[in-house]
């Protein structure tokens, strides 16, 4: 009793190590177990019908690609029949008596494992062979998806903007042709076909492309045509106000002669809107370069017959109130025209301006008088003749403004030549004259060739301003070739003065640094009377350089004796 005891506590201790070891067994059998499972699952849930079916489809005759797609066939076969024997086995295993079997369960499981990752491996393999046919056939969705936009986009533009209008049969005969191309094309690509694929493609992009070249230029034209309808609209209005304003405009004595210009207006009205009659037939017929060649002659028409209409409508009263204005003007005009001559009586150019202007003038106040001839005029008015003088007017008052804008530009120019003539001239003189009293004031002695160079300048200048009273022009030009020489001796003799000042400037503060210490030795004042003299004489540089010598021996002296210098 004593020894069985003392044996429990190991015997309860073997018991539950052996107890732990038999649940730690089952929890890696069970992990194991699932992990298989999981495995099976993915392999269960792929379906390799997919990765066969592009590639059997991709073919273009039934035996090209019969071996390969014999070797795929015989993989589904036995992948299908792995499937089903791993899941003969899983039930097995999964039985709660089996998984006990440790030694039977670990080495069958593992072995189920490996063949199932053997199957996984085989089957990416082969979906790689494979790739390029999934690859090929989304690549082809895409371009159609591509082409589908573009002809979303064009079947919109027709109808919003050329089916009501032209002829809707052709559209719906080429829009329907399209729609079946769509059908061909993705026939082609579920059966792979890709030649048939390729040439249903070329000629889908032949007829989209060439559809939307001729709606886009019939939609141009299009607009052409509404712009040259209106223009004709703002035409027949144009005639009816000539009818209105007969009365205004065109004296009644002459009445047979306005129908006469309206029913030749009204004809050539008619003869336009027939055309663009034509116009729309040839639109609807697409022949675009008689289209165009049509709409040429057309708007060249309505122009033509714009200016003739607005000719006839031409505001008579407007024209006579700018009559008006420029005699009003004119005494003004005169006066500023023989102000400018008689300022600029020697320039050639001036004076042939002036001719200009004044034969214009002349020109505008003879056909002034004819129009006022032929408005008094009460029995007979010669419009022909009439419309002739003003727009002889207008174009010679056009040619007087454009003449009096030269004259002035002209003058300007001239007096702003003047201007930096006397402003140049005053300058340089008084330049020199400031020189001059710079000299004088500050009592310098300045060398003998500066003051030749100042005097000859000063003579030289006072010569041109005397000679530009009486010839101005030819003073200007020669002014004008010695401006760059008067700067250079100007700015030489300034050099000269500017230096002298400076240096008796420099000497006079050495003098006031230098007189401090003339009391330290007798050298230093024999120095400075030295000097001294030879700053009166105005001999500064030598003054300068004695000066600095000197104080150059004051500081080494200075040193010498451990003074500190002030």
């Amino acid at each position: 009793m004593l020894v069985f005891l003392i044996l429990l506590p190991f015997l309860l201790l073997v018991i539950f190590g052996a107890y732990l070891l038999v649940c730690l067994f089952v929890r890696q059998n069970n992990l194991l177990l699932k992990k298989t499972k999981q495995l099976y699952n993915n392999l269960k849930l792929s379906n390799f019908n997919c990765v066969i079916s592009p590639f059997q489809l991709l073919r273009n005759e039934k035996q090209a690609l019969e071996q390969s797609i014999k070797v795929l066939k015989q993989f589904q076969i036995k992948f299908d029949n792995e499937i089903n024997s791993a899941f003969e086995q899983l039930t097995v295993y999964s039985k709660p008596n089996n998984i006990y079997r440790f030694i039977w369960f670990n080495r069958n499981i593992k072995l189920l494992n490996k063949n199932l990752q053997h199957l996984y491996t085989k089957q990416q393999e082969y979906i790689n062979l494979t790739k390029n046919a999934i690859v090929y056939f989304n690549n082809s969705y895409d371009c159609l998806v591509f082409y589908r936009q573009a002809f979303c986009f064009l079947n919109q533009f027709i109808n919003n903007f050329l089916i009501e209008k032209y002829d809707s049969l052709f559209y719906l005969n080429v829009l329907n042709r399209i729609s079946l191309l769509f059908k061909e094309i993705e026939n082609c690509i579920q059966a792979k076909d890709v030649e048939k694929q390729i040439a249903f493609l070329n000629k889908l992009h032949n007829i989209l492309s060439q559809t939307i070249i001729t709606a886009n230029r019939q939609y141009m034209f299009d607009i052409k045509l509404s712009y040259l309808t209106h223009h004709f609209k703002v035409l027949i209005q144009k005639v009816k106000q000539m009818e209105l304003m007969k009365n205004k405009v065109i004296n009644s004595q002459d009445l047979l002669k306005l129908h006469e210009l309206i029913n030749n207006i009204t004809i050539k009205l008619k003869d336009c809107t027939n055309f663009l009659n034509n116009l729309n037939l040839m639109l609807c017929e697409r022949n675009m370069d008689e289209v165009q060649e049509a709409i040429s002659w057309l708007f060249q028409a309505v122009s033509s017959k714009e200016k003739s209409i607005n000719l006839v409508v031409e505001n008579i009263d407007d024209f006579r109130n700018q009559i008006q204005q420029y005699e009003k003007k004119n005494e003004l005009l005169k006066t500023t025209i023989k102000a400018i001559e008689l300022v600029f009586q020697n320039e050639t150019d001036v004076h042939d301006l002036i001719i200009e202007l004044n034969e214009n003038c002349d020109l505008i106040t003879k056909n002034i008088n004819n129009l006022n001839h032929q408005s008094l005029a009460q029995n007979q008015i010669n419009y022909e003749k009439l419309f002739y003088l003003m727009s002889q007017t207008n174009q010679a008052l056009e040619k007087l403004k454009n003449s009096l804008t030269d004259l002035l530009n002209l003058a300007v120019n001239k007096f702003d030549d003047y201007r930096f003539f006397v402003y140049t001239l005053d300058d340089f003189r008084f330049k020199f004259f400031q020189i001059e009293n710079l000299i004088s004031d500050q009592d310098l002695k300045v060398p003998a060739k500066t003051l030749q160079v100042i005097n000859k300048s000063k003579l030289e200048l006072d010569n041109i301003f005397t000679e530009a009273n009486n010839n101005y022009l030819g003073t200007f030009n020669l002014f004008s070739e010695k401006i760059d020489l008067l700067q250079i001796q100007l700015t030489e003799v300034i050099c000269d003065v500017v230096s002298l000042v400076n240096l008796r400037l420099m000497c006079k503060q050495a003098f006031l640094f230098a007189n401090k210490y003339r009391q330290k030795s007798s050298h230093i004042d024999r120095s400075l009377e030295q000097l001294t003299k030879l700053y009166n004489r105005q001999n500064y540089p030598d003054t300068l350089e004695g000066l600095i010598n000197l104080l150059t021996k004051i500081k080494t002296n200075t040193k010498q004796d451990y003074l500190e210098l002030n």
